[in-house]
This record gives C-alpha cells, sequence and structure tokens, in this order.
C-alpha cells in the first residue's frame, strides 16, 4: 500500500513535490475549503489535518515549530530529508548574510563540473536535475531545523548575526540550527565555518 504523504503549506517550495509523490494532500493556513490542487493532489484548511490518516509529513520550511500542524506531525521530515536517497556531491552554504551570493559564486566555479543551484536560492529540490553530480544547496535555519536525516558533504557556514529570532525562539536556538548538520554528518565530510563556532563543532561531531 502507498503511503498517504501530506504536505504542510501549499507554495513554490511544496508545490513540485507533485511531480515525486500521487496523491499528496495539502494542507494551507490560508485555505478556507478544501479544493483539487496540481498534478492530482488536494488542499485542505489545516484545521482538517489528522495524524492518524497520514503516514509522512513533508513540511514547507517556513512553517515555525509553533504551527498547529507541525505538533501534530508524528513523521515530520523536511524536503531535503524527502530527497536523501539522491546520489550525489551535496553542498550547503548557509550564513545571516551572503548565502546567497555565495552560492550563486559556487554555481559558477563549478558549473562545467555539472553543478546545479537551488534550495532557498529559488529551485526547489523537487526541480533539481537528480542526475546532476553536484548539488549547490542555498540552506536556510528554517530548512535545518525540520531536517533530521540528512547532511551535507560539504557545509560553509557564512558568520552569523541575530535573525530569525521570533521563529527559533532565541539566538541559542539560531545558532544551534545553523550548526545542527554537523552532528549528522560523517567523518569524511567537511565543514568549513567560523572560528567562534569550531569548539562546538568538535563537540558535536564527537558526542
Amino acid at each position: 500500500m502507498s503511503k498517504r504523504v501530506s504536505v504542510f503549506g501549499y507554495g513554490n517550495t511544496t508545490k513540485p513535490l507533485t511531480k515525486h509523490i500521487k496523491n499528496i494532500v495539502f494542507y494551507d493556513d490560508k485555505c478556507r475549503e478544501a479544493y483539487a490542487g496540481i498534478n492530482g493532489s488536494f488542499v485542505r484548511p489545516s484545521a482538517e489535518f489528522n495524524p492518524e490518516y497520514s503516514d509522512l509529513e513533508i513540511t514547507s520550511p517556513g512553517i515555525p515549530p509553533s504551527n498547529p500542524l507541525i505538533k501534530k506531525a508524528k513523521n515530520l521530515i523536511s524536503e531535503y530529508d524527502f530527497f536523501k536517497d539522491v546520489y550525489n556531491l551535496k553542498i550547503w552554504i548557509s550564513g545571516t548574510n551572503g548565502k546567497t551570493t555565495t552560492t550563486q559564486m559556487m554555481q559558477h566555479l563549478l558549473e562545467d563540473k555539472g553543478s546545479v543551484a537551488g534550495g532557498n536560492i529559488g529551485t526547489p529540490l523537487a526541480d533539481l536535475d537528480q542526475s546532476a553530480p553536484i548539488w549547490i544547496l542555498e540552506t536556510s535555519s528554517f530548512t535545518m531545523h525540520h531536517t533530521n536525516q540528512t547532511a551535507p558533504n560539504i557545509y560553509a557556514l557564512l558568520p552569523l548575526s541575530p535573525d530569525h529570532l521570533t521563529w527559533h525562539g532565541s539566538m541559542q536556538e539560531y545558532v544551534a540550527d545553523k550548526l545542527k548538520p554537523l552532528a549528522l554528518m560523517k567523518s569524511t565530510d567537511i565543514a568549513i565555518i567560523p572560528d567562534v563556532y569550531k569548539e562546538t563543532a568538535t563537540n558535536e561531531q564527537t558526542s
């Protein structure tokens, strides 16, 4: 029997998932009455979500942990987690400022190697070429908060300053989400991070 997949948020990031998953049911805070979505999907008000009728939940990265959908979910993953089995080199670039420019520069340097860029930069993972040997992904703290199953092969973290604190709850939580990939990376992976976080990074990788 196929999994019953629920997707939180009906927007530009999540709609392309319909190309990969049949019969998705979207739950969206802006929806007031159920209607048919693209590619055979359905869109329903968030209040109608019942975790007992869902085998897998994929969230739009911008939905905060305080949202009732997130709190009700029992099998929650991120867009990044869903594509964890795509076999290629994954480069994640994050930070408070400069990550878009850095991602674009990295794409320019590696394009002749077959790389494609996406993530927060504008192209959802669901729209990226899965046969491309390199994915360069601008990665937000929102995405990393919800990601628990996958990690980059190369992680470049630019300097951090207070940002999105209402969403995260505190600067400490914001930094924790930015450093979260380190605990999921393998010993053969590479992390390039500011010196101020290197002690934290060492503790993450040895814990």
